[in-house]
């Protein structure tokens, strides 16, 4: 897994590499420019001889490595021209110093002001001003660069973060540079895996630059990588029962699909069996659509709860949501499930409205996960303001922090549903989040949700995945799912394209996906 952090994490790792590991800032800087001066070669695919830079710098750090990049650039023969905000009196030691350097190379007429930035004057654009550092919004002369700098036809990049960027979140503080590439250094910054932070970022390269992870500061934040994170090998000397048995409750006269689609990917992501419960009126669709399935049909609360009573002990997984709607049944099957079982559950669209509206089962599910009870909701960001009690205004501007919150207070694992969706549980001492990075516009469809639920419920009932770093089985399962979901729905863009895909094709594209996760 690849680490991620957010602007305090990181400034406390830059501090401790250079007090406590004796790493003086100058290489590190000069390792950031090495870095990002590869990116742009990379970028570009010429000799840097034909190109015109501009490096736009600020006055601290940032502005260091940017001016460092400066030389670079000019000593592969590149056409370099340096913006800098002109009052000197506040330059950062690391700035004073780079640009005194910087000047024993090139002739001062290349070091020019903010306001001397001309859109038409570069074929690169290197956005150096703030990095992770900002904490305020961007105004004044600061502002105005960034708007030249955006109007630009150049290619650009940014090194650390795009100027104007939350680290911690992605929000925009005020405007912001929108990059084709960042350079970001050490590990992942929050704002370049949230949006809007992620649409300005571009593509996103992670340079390690001699920043260690220290073990007294365990990482709060993973992201997912299709190079170290992988399904393992099933046994050979395997039966169905080896892969786990999901409980699935799903489905209502009104949305009957949903059971199917739900049901479809629990057995493609490889659970060894499905006991699929559904009203009666949905068993025969069951049957003819999904005969691998094991279907229980229920008439009322009653026969429900009798199918329950006799299949919850056979279950290692329950999930529980898609379609069933909101009716006097459904919460008493849900109540009965919160109170009579204690296997992991899997909760997901309707279920979170139940819950929602349903302060005695609302409170079950607190107490539950507070007791130990392995409980994973799947909310979009309405079922999440609804679960929250929050404005749905609020939440959509704050989803990080206010999700992070609400974790503090409950033991939940809530898989926060977006188009940067993210996984976050509270493990007793932190919050542990992790970052999804696959995915696209045509997962945004009817369904997608009720497949990702099957997914999830499927990979947690196979206990031979395990987290490759040892602690939360949990967390890292749902993440794994997310990633695998995503997956599937990239693959099935390729084939419908993102305006012609639907539910169904991430299902049918699950195995394919799978093929491309498996160690």
């Amino acid at each position: 897994m690849n680490v991620v952090v957010d602007a305090a994490e990181m400034r406390m790792l830059d501090e401790l590499t250079i007090s406590k590991d004796h790493m003086p800032q100058a290489v590190l800087m000069e390792r950031a420019a090495l870095e990002t001066f590869a990116g742009i070669k990379e970028l570009v695919g010429e000799e840097l001889s034909h190109f015109r830079f501009a490096v736009v710098a600020g006055n601290g750090n940032n502005g260091a490595d940017g001016v460092a990049l400066a030389r670079l650039l000019h000593l592969a023969g590149g056409d370099v021209r340096v913006y800098l905000s002109g009052d000197r009196d506040r330059y950062g030691e690391a700035l004073s110093m780079q640009v005194q350097i910087l000047l024993s190379y090139i002739s001062p007429n290349r070091v020019k002001t903010y306001e001397e930035f001309d859109t038409a004057s570069a074929d690169v654009v290197i956005d150096a001003l703030f990095g992770t550092g900002l904490g305020r919004a961007i105004e004044g002369a600061f502002a105005d660069v960034i708007q030249k700098m955006n109007a630009s036809a150049a290619k650009k990049v940014a090194m650390d973060l795009p100027s104007g960027i939350s680290a911690d979140d992605g929000r925009i503080l005020g405007c912001a540079f929108r990059a084709n590439l960042t350079v970001t250094y050490g590990f992942y910054k929050r704002g370049v895996l949230l949006f809007p932070g992620r649409s300005y970022a571009g593509k996103v390269k992670v340079a390690d630059i001699g920043i260690p992870l220290r073990r007294d500061i365990p990482p709060t934040g993973y992201t997912l990588s299709p190079e170290m994170d992988r399904l393992p090998e099933r046994p050979v000397n395997s039966h169905k029962g080896t892969f786990g048995k999901v409980l699935l409750i799903a489905g209502s006269k009104e949305m009957p699909g949903a059971s199917l689609l739900a049901g479809k990917a629990v057995l493609k992501c490889g659970a060894g069996m499905l006991k699929l419960m559904v009203p009666a009126e949905n068993r025969d669709l069951v049957v003819s659509s999904l005969p691998e399935a094991m279907p229980l049909s229920y008439t009322d609360a009653d026969t429900a709860g009798m199918l329950l009573a006799s299949s919850v002990d056979w279950a290692d997984v329950i999930a529980m949501g898609p379609g069933i709607g909101k009716s006097p049944v459904s919460s008493a099957i849900l109540e009965w499930i919160l109170t009579h079982t204690n296997q992991p559950l899997v909760l997901d669209a309707d279920a979170l409205g139940i819950l929602a509206d349903d302060a005695g089962n609302y409170q079950r599910v607190l107490d539950a996960a507070q007791n130990g009870r392995t409980i994973v909701l799947t909310p979009h960001v309405g079922e999440l303001a609804r679960l929250m009690h929050a404005p749905l205004s609020a939440l959509s501007a704050n989803r990080f922090a206010m999700t992070n919150g609400w974790c503090k207070s409950h033991r939940l694992y809530v898989i926060s549903k977006d188009a940067a969706t993210f996984v976050m549980h509270n493990d007793g001492e932190r919050i542990v989040t992790y970052f999804n990075q696959t995915g696209n516009s045509g997962m945004a469809t009817a369904g997608s949700g009720d497949v990702l639920t099957g997914v999830i419920s499927s990979l947690l009932a196979q206990s031979n995945i395990c987290n490759p770093l040892g602690n939360d089985r949990i967390a890292y399962v749902c993440a794994l799912g997310v990633h695998l979901h995503g997956m599937a729905g990239d693959l099935a863009a390729l084939e419908h394209t993102e305006q012609g895909m639907i539910a169904g094709d991430l299902a049918e594209h699950l195995p394919e996906a799978i093929r491309a996760m498996t160690i």
